[in-house]
């Protein structure tokens, strides 16, 4: 199996380059240390079957709509999925996760994910960051 731009492991310097390609901020060092974490040695690599090990990992030990709910808040709605969020606040958590959105895209991904509002709805919210994705659970919570 091969990672990061065919390569046969994934190493810092590649998955902070994917993840630039992507719009994010992350450091080459901060992946180093994201990857001595999760590889078996210590090193900052991981072979296809140590990633697809940490991923399933992740996936068994975390709950997905917990982390919706939370990350719901921040953005600034309220507990148990009410409220609704705007572009702007949106806009402003990206900008401090990391990845500077190009001009009118925020806006544009809240209008396509709640049917053409300039607000999110908490069932807006959670189809948006799980389209096309194999979450776990039949709905949010």
């Amino acid at each position: 199996a091969r990672l990061a731009r065919g390569e046969p492991e994934l190493t810092a310097a590649g998955a902070a380059r994917v993840l630039r390609d992507l719009g994010s901020t992350a450091s080459e060092e901060l992946m180093a240390e994201v990857l001595k974490e999760e590889s078996p040695d210590g090193s900052p690599s991981l072979s296809a079957e140590e990633f697809k090990a940490s991923v399933a990992a992740f996936r068994e030990a975390t709950d997905p709509w917990a982390e919706f709910s939370e990350v719901w808040r921040l953005l600034g709605g309220e507990r148990g999925g009410g409220g609704s969020v705007t572009a702007a606040a949106l806009a402003d958590l990206l900008h401090q996760l990391g990845w500077e959105p190009q001009p009118g895209e925020v806006e544009e991904m809240v209008a396509l994910a709640s049917e053409g509002r300039s607000q999110l709805r908490y069932a807006d919210f959670v189809s948006l960051l799980t389209k096309g994705l194999d979450v776990p659970g039949a709905s949010p919570q």
